[in-house]
């Protein structure tokens, strides 16, 4: 059997059900597994349904089950809002054109995995040739490529203004509408060109903020201050988890 055919339905009750229940269930006169998914990536979930289905149709080949598995994860993600996230880039190129208005990731500061190949904005992808630290090597090695992160802690805004994918990213933070969380700021005046641009965003109306219980206060008084035209809400950084969530009984 070179290819999945009456099986594509089954193998993608098996997928579904391990992704909803957030459990695998190998059972055989061999194996017995049982195991969570909570903290694991897609790739590796992909590896366990693979042996999963491999216990059950040993001669499907292994790309035709990464075939139905992408297949499932478009599924979800084209019927989950939750999901919909487009980071602008089609391939490894940043598209810079306007038209495209499902952009909704920016980084505002960039990213060690984009970088500028003359007129080009790029990612680092995942691949299974090339590592992301190897990747990343060959750009830092390279004179016609450079990394496109904001190092300096002062004059962020100058860096920003003088390159075509940070100022759209900054330009776009005006745009954006409903509320905004921030995660991980100490709210210092070295960021205040990104709060002044939420705070100018007359769309954007309540700001969650992450703190520690004992330092609530003193982040809200902060934050009062930063938006004096939003409504403030705090939040305990340590009750954020990205663990799937059980249902209490």
């Amino acid at each position: 059997m070179d290819e999945i055919n009456t099986e594509d339905y089954e193998i993608l009750s098996i997928i579904k059900d391990s992704f909803n229940n957030g459990i695998v269930n190998i059972k055989t006169t061999d194996i017995n597994l049982n195991y969570e998914l909570a903290n694991i990536g897609k790739s590796e979930f992909q590896n366990h349904i693979k042996r999963i289905v491999k216990n059950k149709y040993p001669n499907v080949n292994d790309k035709a089950i990464k075939n139905l598995s992408k297949k499932f994860f478009e599924f979800q993600i084209n019927n989950n809002p939750v999901l919909k996230i487009d980071d602008g880039f089609n391939g490894e190129i940043f598209r810079m054109s306007d038209e495209d208005k499902k952009q909704n990731i920016f980084y505002l500061h960039g990213a060690f995995h984009i970088y500028e190949l003359g007129n080009y904005i790029k990612k680092i992808l995942k691949t299974d040739e090339t590592s992301f630290n190897d990747k990343l090597e060959d750009i830092l090695e390279d004179e016609t490529e450079e990394l496109i992160v904001v190092f300096q802690s002062e004059n962020k805004s100058d860096i920003i203004e003088g390159n075509e994918y940070l100022k759209k990213s900054f330009d776009r933070l005006g745009e954006i509408e409903g509320d905004i969380v921030i995660f991980g700021s100490s709210l210092e005046d070295n960021d205040k060109h990104i709060f002044n641009k939420i705070n100018t965003n007359d769309k954007i109306h309540n700001v969650y903020i992450s703190s520690s219980k004992l330092g609530f206060k003193k982040s809200f008084e902060r934050a009062s201050l930063l938006f004096p035209n939003k409504s403030i809400y705090g939040f305990d950084y340590e009750t954020v988890t990205y663990s799937k969530c059980k249902d209490k009984k």
